[in-house]
């Protein structure tokens, strides 16, 4: 969002407004099926809304520039697995399982 900020400023496009929706989805395989407890993450759907007075083709040449910009978009280009582990608290022996 900052760089599309950035961009509308330094093209002195009036950006009104800029909302950034983003769904995370998680799959847990089904505990009946034998397999162990597994839960993936499907990749992040993000949308984005501007609100400004130009055409369209303008806004995407904006999304696109704030998206080729960014250090975070740059940094996540590629493929990341991540391993992650959970461990319930048992209050009743004050440890973890």
């Amino acid at each position: 969002m900052t760089q599309l900020g950035r961009f509308a400023h330094i093209t002195k496009k009036e950006l009104k407004a800029c909302r950034i929706v983003q769904d995370s989805v998680f799959h847990r395989a089904d505990p009946t099926s034998g397999q162990p407890r597994q839960t993936t993450a499907a990749p992040v759907d993000t949308g984005v809304f501007l609100t400004l007075d130009e055409p369209d083709e303008e806004a995407r040449k904006m999304v696109v520039m704030g998206e080729r910009t960014c250090f975070l978009h740059a940094a996540m280009r590629g493929s990341h697995p991540s391993q992650v582990h959970i461990a319930r608290s048992n209050h009743a022996n004050g440890g973890f399982k």
